[in-house]
């Protein structure tokens, strides 16, 4: 094609002949394209680079590119051509290169990198351009390296992204290699795969010898290592985030603390993020990170989070993040959304799908690692509306979780509507007011907050109590005062602001309902007036303050409780700074531990007070848990609706219940749901006041389940959870000597986990009787009609591990784990089993329900005194199948069969005979009669067993032997001894296992003693009779015993366990 003649007029002098005419190739591409480049030469070799285009680039556009992958200019000709009534802009440069072969074996991918860096710029303009021309590198191989350079930095951000790059241009032939190593090990084509994968890690070990400088080691090889671990990738999906899976916590290099079992990065040019699983069935919310340096620190710290606060739930912790590369102020919701769903969907891509619980495995991914199926994600900050989007996702993607994917959508539980976020917390707190005495459902109690009426948590809380006097409360930016609220009348107005949310705002308050001298201010105000109102409750004389400092007073008053459901860290520890603290937003009105006077706490929303500052708090007499214990019910609720989900799903897939029903069956079952989650977080509560109880009377258990866990669980260590050495456990221990709350609270989750772990690495949970538990989960309703759903349920031993270990540890204790060495792993998973089955057999469940139905009307104290008389029993009960059987006798259904049996046993009991410990309960009392008998209970059904004799009669016999030799007195002194030393807490152990050796041998002597035609009963007292000496110093033993009004030493017990087992020994004297 011919140029216009003017043009070659006035420019033939500076234009070549091949400059007149335009090739047809690039003539042909610019009909459809925008845009062409070729390299040309001229008769002297001369290179020269020509750029045609729909535009004009600028010189200052070209050059940093061309000087970036490794080419000089040394001049340019600009000028423009008519093609179909189209103006071409045209531009040659005069190539300054020497290696002419190198330019021209590499020039497809150098002019294919300029199109992509100047018409769609997915790439950044860095000197690794430079790879293209030293080893033909293209354009997508670059965005490989970009994302792994990229990962390689988040790992260990001591390597910078710069220092990465300049190593992998220096030593470029390591870096193909590498590449071509990723190539072969995931190209879906390739053949051979096996052993050409060892022949590039030969190589590339190879080449890795000459390197000298330790950095320059460290970065490649830990490239390398990230590639050997990667196990998926969906880079030859071509699709615009490039995503990969990776096994980090195998990669040796350089990793400090501890790692995600599974990895997953995600790369676009104008966005990074990570997902970090603790395990294969994990679930954790996705935030939007501002953290562009190191959002996978944040990430990950928030994983290990997770992990503790999962501990109520079947899945571990997980955690995901992202970042994206615009100024905020561009980021529109539609920009945001683009985004969000690159990442959501690239994550997908590294998972399987399941069809009729068969896995389905995309044939374009090449997997080095199981089946995995179980992939989930959750709202966090700046993703809190974009659920339904990930369902949207999910469900395009046909993924076998469908809307259970992200929880919380459309389709899902509304928490805000449940409220149940708000109900869990204040379930947890009231934990404080029971042990008062005070109940906040009927008798006013003050309240200072941290929310506002649109919110959640803060709103849905403050509408749980008409008897909340809610003196103030702080948002971000407001602040409201009522000085003397009228309970009723501030009721209905917080009510009203709520329904009319999202004006639910303070400055929306009616100040009509605001008692005398409050209102509603700003919180930025560099000067607020004090009504009289307001210096009385804030004690002071001033006139005015600062809106800061107004919230500050506000933080320090007396009150009956603090309630947290907002954003933001308020309070931190007197030794701790503003920068170990961060929240930059409120560091001028977060005040010290110290400083707080709320007589509890309530953490409906997060990181409300520092970790430190509850363990201040709580040591100076404060009532607090922790936010993970006080806020877990959203996090529970999310995980019964995935599990629900994945059961009706499960029938909507075979078609017996369609969308409508499958809907209708969720929301029939909220209800349920939500009670059961609340009475986790009573349970939980619970289950810390007992702990604390525990501590006061003996440390040493404690601080052996402390040292176990940083054993035995890698995510755990006491620096971390600010719990201090042995030596300093004082540190943690409140006035009266017991561990503060919010450190139990951390112990409780572990403990959980601990136990959970090692029963899901067993083979207890296939036994018919650990899948009760399974069935335990779910609402009764629910289980009742989806029985097949539920026993195919893909996450069926998470669940029933879960259920076991919530049970063991809210009513055992945590230091229930405290003996796992001492038992060694198979026989710690018999004392679970063991457990349970003590538990199901005495029907312990229904009388601690019929205890916590007493609150109120009796005193905590007694209540507790209850509880812990059940848990000596079943402790006891349990430690004698440990002394005593064998794995295999711990056999649920042989031992269950005497159920009813014991039942019927102890209705004999005449009503005269039993002492009524609580009024109109004559359930609870026949059965706190018998409970001291109940210990051997199980060794009563070993000896039946044993000895072919009816087991009422060895029941009766063990029951008469107890009373007769004065056991209970015994066990009871041992168990109220405090060791003095720490050999005593061995003695005292091997005391208790005397006495229980004593009570079955006898009970056995006397069956086999037992003459034809002789009762049981005679038996005994003939066996006594012969036995007569030893039997009087026993009794005269046990006289001096009661005198004494409280046991000095342990050898008082021990001479009169040494009578007792002189009663079982041969040849009387």
């Amino acid at each position: 094609m011919e140029l216009d003649r003017k043009y070659a007029d006035t420019c033939l002098q500076i234009l070549r002949n091949d400059d007149l005419t335009l090739p047809d190739t690039i003539a042909k591409t610019l009909q459809t394209e925008a845009f062409a480049a070729e390299f040309i030469t001229d008769q002297d070799g001369t290179p020269y680079l020509k750029i045609y285009s729909h535009q004009h680039f600028m010189l200052s556009q070209i050059v940093p590119i061309l000087k970036n992958i490794g080419l000089m200019i040394h001049s340019e000709i600009s000028y423009e051509i008519t093609l179909d009534r189209t103006t071409i802009h045209v531009s040659r440069y005069r190539i300054v290169h020497e290696q002419l072969d190198e330019l021209k074996r590499t020039q497809n991918n150098i002019l294919h990198l300029l199109e992509t860096m100047l018409c769609d710029p997915t790439l950044p303009n860095t000197s690794l351009l430079r790879l293209t021309l030293l080893e033909n590198i293209s354009p997508r191989e670059l965005e490989l390296l970009t994302a792994l350079i990229e990962f390689e930095n988040q790992l260990v951000p001591s390597f910078n992204e710069v220092t990465i790059t300049n190593i992998l241009i220096k030593h470029h032939a390591i870096t193909k290699a590498l590449l071509n190593y990723f190539f072969t090990k995931f190209n879906p084509n390739m053949k051979y795969r096996k052993r050409e994968m060892s022949r590039h890690e030969e190589q590339i070990k190879e080449m890795l010898h000459p390197i000298t400088h330790i950095t320059e080691d460290q970065v490649i090889r830990t490239l390398f290592e990230i590639i050997q671990q990667m196990v998926r990738t969906n880079f030859f999906l071509d699709k615009p985030a490039i995503a990969f899976k990776v096994h980090t916590n195998k990669i040796a290099s350089k990793m400090v603390g501890i790692q995600p079992h599974i990895e997953a990065f995600v790369h676009h040019y104008r966005l990074s993020g990570v997902h970090l699983r603790m395990g294969p069935v994990s679930r954790g919310g996705i935030r939007w990170s501002d953290r562009f340096e190191d959002f996978r620190v944040e990430v990950r710290s928030l994983m290990l989070t997770q992990e503790g606060k999962n501990a109520v739930i079947i899945p571990s912790g997980a955690k995901g993040g992202f970042i994206i590369r615009l100024p905020k102020e561009e980021i529109t919701h539609e920009t945001f959304a683009h985004f969000y769903e690159l990442y959501i969907d690239a994550l997908l891509d590294l998972v399987d799908n399941q069809k009729e619980h068969r896995t389905i495995v995309d044939p374009r991914i090449i997997r080095y690692d199981e089946d995995d199926t179980y992939f989930v994600v959750a709202a966090d900050k700046g993703t809190a509306h974009m659920s339904d989007t990930a369902n949207a996702i999910a469900l395009r993607r046909d993924f076998w979780l469908g809307d259970a994917f992200a929880s919380g959508g459309s389709n899902g539980y509304n928490h805000k509507k449940l409220g149940i976020t708000a109900k869990g917390s204040l379930r947890s707190v009231e934990r404080f007011f029971i042990e008062e005495g005070i109940n906040f459902y009927e008798t006013p109690i003050t309240v200072i907050g941290i929310g506002s009426m649109n919110g959640d948590v803060f709103g849905n809380g403050m509408l749980q109590s008409r008897y909340f006097k809610l003196l103030a409360a702080i948002s971000h930016n407001e602040i409201f005062i009522d000085p003397d609220p009228n309970p009723e009348i501030a009721y209905q107005e917080r009510k009203r602001l709520f329904e009319a949310s999202p004006k639910g705002g303070w400055r929306y308050y009616d100040p009509k309902k605001i008692s005398k001298g409050g209102g509603v201010f700003n919180r930025n105000d560099k000067e607020i007036p004090l009504s009289t109102q307001i210096q009385k409750l804030f004690k002071t004389t001033r006139q005015s303050m600062s809106g800061e400092e107004m919230v500050q007073a506000i933080l320090r008053l007396k009150v009956d409780m603090l309630f947290n459901g907002g954003v933001g860290t308020y309070v931190k520890a007197s030794w701790e700074s503003n920068l170990d603290v961060g929240d930059k937003a409120n560091e001028n009105v977060r005040i010290n531990a110290s400083e707080l006077k709320a007589r509890t706490v309530c953490e409906g929303g997060n990181l409300g007070l520092t970790l430190p500052a509850r363990i201040e708090y709580a040591k100076l007499g404060g009532f607090i848990n922790l936010d993970a214990i006080d806020n877990s019910a959203g996090v529970n609720t999310s995980d019964y609706e995935v599990n629900l989900k994945i059961a009706l799903g499960d029938l909507q897939q075979k078609g017996l219940i369609d969308e409508k029903s499958r809907l209708e069956a969720l929301q029939h079952h909220a209800q349920m749901v939500t009670e059961s989650v609340l009475w986790t977080n009573y349970h939980q509560s619970l289950a810390i006041s007992l702990d604390y109880r525990r501590s006061q009377k003996d440390l040493l258990p404690f601080l052996e389940t402390i040292a176990l866990i940083e054993r035995k669980l890698p995510i755990f260590n006491r620096q971390r959870f600010h719990i201090p050495k042995d030596e300093k456990i004082s540190e943690i221990l409140d006035e009266s000597g017991g561990i503060v709350r919010p450190v139990l609270g951390t112990l409780l989750s572990y403990a959980k986990i601990f136990v959970k772990r090692y029963l899901l690495a067993s083979t207890i949970l296939e036994e018919p009787f650990a899948q009760e538990y399974l069935f335990k989960y779910f609402p009764k309703s629910f289980a009742t009609i989806y029985e097949e759903e539920i026993m195919n349920h893909p996450l069926k031993r998470e669940i029933a591990a879960t259920v076991i270990a919530n049970r063991v540890i809210n009513t055992a204790g945590i230091t229930f784990i405290s003996d796992f060495e001492t038992l060694g792993e198979e026989r710690f998973l018999s004392k679970i089993k063991s457990y349970l089955i003590c538990n199901q057999l005495f029907d312990c469940n229904t009388i601690r329900y019929e205890i916590f139905q007493h609150d109120y009307k009796i005193p905590v104290i007694q209540q507790y005194s209850l509880l812990f008389d059940i848990e000596t029993t079943l402790s006891f009960s349990v430690n004698w199948m440990m002394h005593h059987l064998q794995p295999d006798q711990i056999h649920a259904p042989t031992l269950l069969r005497y159920k009813s049996e014991l039942s019927t046993l102890m209705a004999l009991t005449p009503d005269d005979q039993i002492t009524p410990i609580i009024p109109k309960a004559p359930h609870l009392n026949r059965f706190f009669y018998h409970l001291p008998y109940m210990k051997f209970t199980i060794a009563a059904i070993i000896l039946h067993e044993k000895n072919h004799r009816r087991f009422d009669e060895t029941a009766r016999l063990m029951h008469t032997i107890i009373q007769e030799l004065h056991i209970n007195d015994i066990l009871e002194a041992l168990e109220n001894y405090q060791p003095k030393k720490e050999e005593e807490h061995t003695i005292k152990k091997q005391l208790k296992e005397f006495v229980e050796f004593s009570v079955t041998s006898l009970s056995e002597k006397v069956i086999r003693y037992q003459r034809k035609d002789e009762t049981i009963k005679e038996a005994l007292q003939n066996y006594l009779q012969d036995y007569k000496e030893r039997y009087q110093i026993l009794q005269m033993r046990f006289k001096n015993f009661l005198d004494q009004t409280e046991i000095q030493e342990l050898e008082d017990v021990a001479i009169l366990v040494n009578s007792l087992i002189q009663l079982t020994l041969d040849n009387p004297l």
